[in-house]
């Protein structure tokens, strides 16, 4: 990773000029083909109101330059009203604002939101273009080549410089601040002072969390200071002289405002800056709902953004990253590399400690620090390979791996919000390990409507935000949610025969009043998807079933009625059973409601024919449980004799299995896990007393059996065919299992009789 001094070729400079086009050719149809996300009609209001008026109160939480920015062109769209004659105007909600300045005026929201997005893909230009010029100060022109392929083929940076947001701005204006600083620095002039300063008001202004840029510029201030030549204070002084115009520019993009904040009676310039902080600190500390590899929270997870970097960062990109830090340790270059390895790391901590896990745009300014390592690491690969002693096969893997990191992007065009690389399989997975801006951000409503327009009788369920109106595309079919949030003929455990049209989103669990209710859809592999973003499902046929089993905990979850309310099914045959201590299968498939459990030791013992398909969480809708499916392809009975015969051949003793109990049922087979015995009983007729239950004796030696009777599935239930698996646990192992039936309200048993003779009970070896 040594510094190049080697004069730009001129093919570099082609090679620049067309992978901006590529960036451009890319990021424009993105921009064109994705429907407003859910934070950019709120935006785009601010930008016009801005251009409009000037005044900055819609801003709440967010700094004013990307709405200037996107609000620049919308002069453009003759079709976008004044927000001034807006109806809800007087009241500054920006949400009626947005709903009525894009969605309900006769807006050509297409060409609006176009205008929108076009200065922020000019800009991610301007980011590449300094991304070539500080890999070349740093690396030479190979450096500047990687850099430029890697800046050109990213989906991250695509998919965010195609919206109009607050992210992608910060994320150009950050690295522009660290690369103005660093020039300055390294070669002090009041040109780059100048620049320098900009560079830092426009980050200031763009973004709160640029203020993390004021303590990073302050210590790679101090690295220049050489003690014993110049006094300490001297550096901090030198620094603070970004601040004054820094501040100014802050200022007049706020237009000037001098005014009150909270109690506070003085007025103070850019106040609404200071109310944005306030408000942010307050988001943070309530949190956001978020979802991470499959589980949910508000309090957000130390891991989440380092789970998103490695699954949504291009491979190649991770490994040249890796890279660089390897060469960086090697040869103690920690110094030389600290411009861009430093704010990347502070900004990726500060991200982490957050509670508001909700995207990877969050830690999208690292990337271009990132990139610049990658290509230095890549810039030295390059070197070797071009060695006269590399074997020239080997010179073919350089381009051979750009050409696949680039395919890798083309191949997700235009959907790269929903990028995902390979280490799950890919964008079609990505729905089990994210949600929010990292997969379904409202951006493909176009898409939906346009499937809906073809599959009219689909159901669907969309998120976006509020002010967003599907009924704009000619998505006016009803939804499975009404707005009052209550399902529309809907049985969540076993959904009827069509097409569904899902969000991400909702089958995660998030944005719904009932957040399990489209839980069955989880627990099923989709059919297809919309830009990755929306799920498809094609129940060609409404799951069937005889019974619906519900354990006691210790009393019903649900009651019947509701219980068969989850399926569908109103006329199934019903028992309840303690799932804790006993497992029933009656002939047929079914479904069992359990409480919530890590695991059931029947369910892994059948894992094909004993699935999860719906699980519900806690809430004002009912209490915590799950609906497993039993299809009933197994015969329990067969297994259980097989299970019998290998303990059988293991112990070397004869067991005479099935025995059958006064012509009522049938012991045939147990087997032992751990410290638990199952027993296995196949019920042969109608039981005559509903008392009877389960002797269950493990004897350890000469001491007294330990004793640990019981029946979770009372005799008066028994239906022929049934056979019900009795899981008996005791503290320690045993020598043998003594069990067998008997009346618990007169103590006699249950006898059997075999060509041998009779017993009751039954030694069960070990």
């Amino acid at each position: 990773m040594n510094q190049q001094t080697a004069v730009n070729p001129p093919h570099n400079r082609i090679l620049m000029s067309l992978c901006l086009l590529i960036f451009f050719a890319l990021a424009l149809p993105t921009a064109v083909s994705k429907s407003p996300t859910v934070d950019e009609s709120i935006h785009i209001l601010r930008g016009r109101a801005l251009w409009q008026t000037g005044k900055v109160g819609l801003q709440f939480e967010h700094a004013p330059l990307s709405h200037w920015l996107n609000g620049s062109l919308l002069w453009l769209e003759p079709t976008m009203p004044n927000v001034v004659d807006l109806p809800a105007w007087p009241l500054q909600d920006p949400l009626p604002l947005a709903s009525q300045l894009l969605w309900q005026n006769g807006t050509n929201l297409d060409r609006a939101v176009l205008l929108a997005r076009l200065p922020i893909i000019l800009l991610g230009l301007l980011l590449g273009a300094a991304l070539a010029r500080w890999a070349r100060e740093l690396g030479g022109y190979r450096a500047e080549w990687v850099v430029l392929i890697l800046f050109a083929f990213s989906p991250n940076l695509l998919a965010n410089f195609s919206l109009a947001t607050t992210d992608a701005p910060l994320t150009a204006v950050f690295l522009f601040s660290l690369y103005t600083h660093w020039r300055w620095q390294k070669r002090p002039s009041p040109a780059r002072w100048i620049l320098a300063t900009l560079a830092l008001g426009f980050a200031l202004a763009t973004k709160l969390t640029a203020l993390m840029l004021l303590p990073l510029t302050l210590f790679f201030t101090y690295r220049t200071w050489q003690r014993g030549r110049e006094a300490w204070w001297r550096p901090g002084l030198r620094w603070a002289t970004l601040l004054p115009l820094a501040g100014l520019l802050v200022w007049a993009l706020y237009g000037f405002e001098l005014r009150p904040i909270g109690n506070f009676p003085i007025p103070i310039p850019a106040a609404t800056y200071f109310g944005s902080l306030f408000e942010l600190q307050s988001h943070i500390t309530v949190g956001h709902d978020a979802f991470l590899l499959g589980e949910r929270s508000s309090d957000g997870w130390w891991s989440y953004f380092v789970v998103a970097f490695l699954l949504k960062t291009p491979l190649l990109t991770i490994g040249l990253v890796g890279t660089a830090v390897y060469l960086i340790i090697r040869h103690h270059r920690w110094s030389q590399t600290m411009v861009l390895w430093l704010p990347a790391l502070t900004f990726f901590v500060v991200a982490s400690t957050s509670r508001l896990n909700i995207g990877y745009r969050h830690i999208l300014p690292i990337l271009p620090p990132l990139l610049l390592l990658a290509a230095l690491a890549g810039a030295a690969a390059l070197h070797r390979l071009q060695q006269p002693t590399t074997r020239r096969s080997l010179r073919l893997f350089a381009p051979l791996l750009l050409l696949w990191y680039a395919s890798g992007t083309v191949r997700y065009h235009p959907h790269y919000l929903t990028y995902f690389n390979e280490l799950i399989g890919g964008s079609s997975q990505g729905y089990r390990y994210l949600s929010d801006s990292n997969l379904d951000w409202g951006q493909d409503l176009k898409l939906l409507a346009a499937y809906l327009h073809v599959n009219p009788t689909a159901r669907f369920s969309y998120y976006g935000a509020v002010a967003n109106d599907p009924a704009y595309y000619g998505l006016n079919q009803s939804p499975l949610y009404t707005k009052s949030g209550a399902p529309h003929q809907f049985t969540p455990a076993n959904p009827q025969l069509g097409q569904y049209a899902l969000s991400a989103t909702h089958v995660q669990g998030l944005e719904l009043p009932d957040v399990d209710i489209l839980s069955w859809f989880w627990h099923h592999e989709p059919d297809g998807n919309l830009g990755y973003s929306i799920l498809l499902y094609d129940i060609e046929a409404a799951t069937t079933g005889d019974w619906f089993g519900r354990c006691l905990d210790p009393a019903p979850i649900l009651d019947e009625a509701a219980a068969a309310e989850l399926v569908g099914q109103t006329s199934l045959r019903s028992f309840v059973f303690d799932c804790h201590h006993s497992w029933v299968f009656p002939p047929g498939a079914g479904w069992y409601l359990l409480p919530l459990a890590e695991s059931w030791p029947l369910a892994e013992q059948f894992p094909d024919n004993l699935r999860p398909v719906y699980t519900h969480h806690a809430s004002s809708t009912g209490p915590n449980y799950e609906v497993y499916y039993w299809d009933g392809q197994v015969d329990v009975a067969a297994w259980a004799a097989k299970q019998n015969r290998e303990v059988m051949a293991q112990n070397g003793r004869f067991l005479p299995l099935p025995l059958r109990y006064d012509n009522i049922i049938d012991l045939v087979g147990y087997r032992r896990s751990g410290k638990s015995w199952w027993s296995v009983w196949q019920v042969a007729a109608p039981a005559n007393t509903g008392s009877l239950t389960l002797g269950a004796h493990l004897y350890t030696g000469d001491e007294a059996p330990l004793v640990a009777d019981g029946l979770g599935y009372t005799s008066e239930q028994w239906q022929p065919g049934d056979v019900f698996v009795q899981i008996s646990e005791f503290a320690e192992n045993g020598c043998y299992l003594d069990t067998g039936l008997y009346d618990y309200t007169t103590g006699q048993r249950l006898t059997y009789t075999t060509p041998d003779g009779s017993g009751d009970f039954v030694q069960l070896p070990r």
